[in-house]
């Protein structure tokens, strides 16, 4: 297994959503993406960028 370990910063939550949308074109099926830090810091609308790719959410906030 490859350890690869990346860090971006977007500056709202619109930014930090399409960083995710852009990721989520990316992903295969079988990747493993893991999120870790503080409450607040944008992990849920990473994820949501992520699923608006993958059809899981309708384009809301």
């Amino acid at each position: 297994m490859k350890d690869k370990r990346v860090r971006y910063r977007t500056e709202s939550p619109e930014e930090t959503v399409g960083l995710g949308v852009t990721l989520g074109r990316l992903l295969q099926a079988g990747d493993l993406i893991i999120l870790a830090g503080a409450l607040g810091c944008g992990k849920t609308w990473f994820t949501k960028g992520i699923a608006l790719v993958w059809a899981f959410l309708p384009m809301r906030w």
